[in-house]
């Protein structure tokens, strides 16, 4: 038997448990047809997407006190409007946005005097299976210099119960480096390498300072390779797909432009092809923080801000992507969102 977690609740707190023999299929493509009266076949048109898809967990059981367990579970799954976070033990990997609408209707074993009961539950899920891997914030703002020291932020986010991490930092040749609490002196060939183990139940960061330019940096864990020289980020999709989220966090001046490069080009218009996309991605902004989705083209911020641009494809496999800044922006970030069907 198996367990639900829905909008943060494990629901073997209200003492269900779930059997997910059904919960390993996938969506169907946003695909319309037209049928032309005397011809053979149908045309077909590919919307170039999914469609939502039921996840049924069939036969799920409460075993003690049924009544007022199903009475939880009902208020719990009933009071939730929009989409949530679901994840189950059979995916432990990943999680789905999903709506539980209902109706709920369950059957009690009267032989055990109502104290137990079988119930199917049924979400109505977004097509995307989210990898947990692509939670992990990303900095992709380039290194900053001030006070004869260049700076560079990395953010480990909970990935796992336990994290070993190595960060190798490529510089000059006894440069001093600082990792967090850490200081090296570069070697002969201009490396200073980082390791630690650490409990990752909430998020780290580690500040990397040098006296001599950081050309880049690679380490186990760190979900992605930075290239500080070139300003790139290379990433590895483990999925094929991908609905990134770019966050930008304003500095003291009103404006901040990121621009999106993509093999080496800058791009000042807004370009998607099946390969790439780039883009200008502009923050008009007084106060707060802008987090911008690609999937609803909508802004999630606080403060008085406008966006305008789009975000970068980011394919299957090895994606190279770089954020450089035109104006002023304190930080520059972002969360990649793999996902598969």
């Amino acid at each position: 038997m198996g367990t639900i977690v829905y909008d943060g609740k494990d629901l073997s707190d209200f003492g269900v448990a779930c059997i997910g023999s059904a919960v390993y299929g996938a969506p169907s493509r946003d695909v319309e047809s037209v049928h032309i009266p005397g011809r053979n076949g149908d045309l077909l048109f590919d919307n170039g997407g999914f469609m939502n898809t039921d996840i049924t967990y069939p036969q799920c059981s409460i075993v003690e006190r049924f009544p007022v367990n199903v009475e939880g579970l009902r208020n719990h799954l009933l009071g939730k409007t929009g989409y949530r976070r679901l994840e189950d033990s059979y995916h432990p990997d990943e999680y789905r946005m999903a709506e539980y609408r209902g109706p709920f209707m369950a059957d009690a074993h009267t032989a055990r005097g109502y104290r137990s009961g079988v119930f199917d539950l049924t979400f109505n899920a977004q097509p995307q299976r989210f990898l947990k891997k692509g939670e992990k914030m990303l900095i992709l703002a380039p290194q900053t210099y001030s006070n004869s020291q260049y700076r560079l932020v990395l953010n480990y986010p909970q990935d796992g119960d336990r994290l070993a991490i190595t960060i190798n930092v490529m510089t000059t040749p006894g440069a001093t480096v600082t990792i967090g609490s850490n200081t090296y002196t570069a070697d002969a060939d201009g490396i200073a390498t980082f390791q630690q183990n650490f409990n990752v139940s909430s998020k780290r960061q580690y500040i990397i300072t040098s006296t001599a330019f950081i050309a880049a940096l690679s380490g186990t864990n760190l979900g992605y390779d930075y290239e500080p020289s070139t300003r790139y980020i290379i990433l590895k999709n483990p999925a094929p797909y991908a609905q990134p989220v770019l966050q930008v966090v304003p500095g003291a001046n009103a404006t901040a432009t990121v621009y999106w490069w993509s093999n080496g080009n800058q791009r000042t218009v807004v370009k998607e092809t099946a390969g790439y996309a780039d883009a200008i991605f502009t923050i008009n902004s007084q106060t707060g923080t802008a987090v911008y989705q690609r999937q609803s083209g909508t802004v999630k911020y606080n403060g008085n801000l406008n966006v305008s641009g789009d975000l970068p494809i980011i394919n299957g496999g090895t994606n190279r992507i770089n954020a450089d800044l035109a104006s002023d922006a304190a930080a520059v970030y972002l969360v990649p969102n793999y996902w598969r069907v």
